[in-house]
């Protein structure tokens, strides 16, 4: 309530301060520009009306320029889109000031401007104002840059502390003592039982931890390069728990190439679905990585592990806070006919070459 009212307390000032600007080269005034009479008052009331509106309407326009086109730019064309923008839209609230003043006079106190009373607009008074409104213009481009630079900023560096915790977890989770215990006592296993298999299992572990290596310092990484990790990943895990666990994708052959994603996402819901959940011969675990046009799915069978709510909680806001600081529509997360269901928004290539920019 006190933001709105500061808001709109600042406008209001503005208007009345401009509103005098305005008198002072309006010759109809003459040197009544301080004098509030009748048409002093009214021609307040209308102005201060006027740029309510028009203002109003800006922010509007900014809105959805951002929502629409401007987002998938970096800062100077994001300026450059917004100046000419808001350059036309200049011209348009000119014309309407003009036109809407013309009438106010006309009809409220039968005071033609322009030496006509069918004559509405005057170019020298449009021009005049309109080169103010330019200076305004640049002035408030530059604010609009420094601030969103520091906002960039900002966000990059609470993304990159986010993807650290992230990897960070990743990297526990992965030397942990328990997982190191659970990994040598299969190796011993193969070892006797099955050479190659081991040398194998011990070439997907390597892989593992390159990727994570690798990826350390990514915002974001193509989805193939996210599957070929998981498929190490779950090289591993099917060798512990064997058929318990099942792993199929159904996507499209470019969803890989042109679909991106914050790296070690998959892996950690997988992990989550492997953490709080229950499974058996009878009852295996199955999870499933799909799409449809906007998002992509990650689903597992629900047969949830008691008093694991909040380690489930905490993995599923990290990965819906990084969503968040790249300026994506949120995470989706859904229980429905026995399934867990996590919807992750698809990330295009210009996002991902704009992270790339940021970072």
């Amino acid at each position: 309530m006190n933001r709105t009212l500061r808001k709109y307390s600042t406008r209001i000032a503005a208007a009345i301060l401009i509103h005098f600007i305005i008198k002072i080269f309006d010759e109809t005034f003459n040197d009544r520009i301080f004098v509030l009479d009748q048409r002093g008052v009214l021609f307040l009331v209308y102005f201060i009306s006027f740029i309510l509106i028009v203002w109003e309407a800006g922010d509007v326009l900014y809105r959805y320029s951002v929502r629409t086109f401007l987002r998938k730019y970096e800062i100077i064309k994001q300026v450059t889109l917004l100046m000419m923008v808001y350059l036309v839209y200049g011209v348009f609230v000119m014309v309407l000031f003009t036109v809407s003043y013309s009438l106010f006079d006309l009809i409220l106190f039968n005071l033609p401007h322009y030496g006509h009373p069918t004559r509405f607009f005057d170019f020298d008074a449009n021009v005049g104002m309109y080169i103010a409104y330019v200076g305004v213009l640049v002035f408030i481009g530059q604010i609009y840059v420094f601030n969103h630079w520091k906002k960039e900023r900002l966000m990059s560096e609470q993304l990159q502390k986010e993807n650290f915790q992230a990897k960070f977890e990743a990297l526990k989770n992965q030397i942990d003592p328990h997982f190191f215990f659970n990994n040598l006592s299969v190796l011993t296993s193969l070892v006797y039982k099955n050479p190659d298999l081991a040398a194998e299992y011990i070439n997907q572990l390597s892989k593992i931890y390159r990727y994570i290596l690798d990826k350390r310092d990514e915002l974001l990484v193509p989805l193939s390069e996210e599957l070929t990790f998981l498929d190490s990943y779950f090289f591993l895990i099917k060798i512990r728990h064997e058929e318990h666990i099942t792993f199929n994708t159904s996507l499209n052959e470019s969803t890989g190439t042109t679909c991106f994603l914050p790296p070690n996402t998959l892996q950690m819901l997988i992990e989550n679905a492997i953490k709080h959940n229950r499974f058996s011969d009878e009852e295996p675990l199955e999870i499933t990585i799909s799409e449809n046009h906007d998002f992509l799915l990650i689903e597992n069978t629900l047969n949830r592990r008691r008093q694991m709510e909040s380690t489930l909680k905490i993995g599923l806001e990290n990965i819906k806070k990084r969503y968040e600081l790249l300026g994506l529509n949120s995470v989706v997360v859904l229980e429905e006919e026995g399934k867990f269901i996590v919807s992750l928004p698809k990330i295009g290539k210009e996002i991902y070459e704009n992270s790339n920019i940021r970072r």
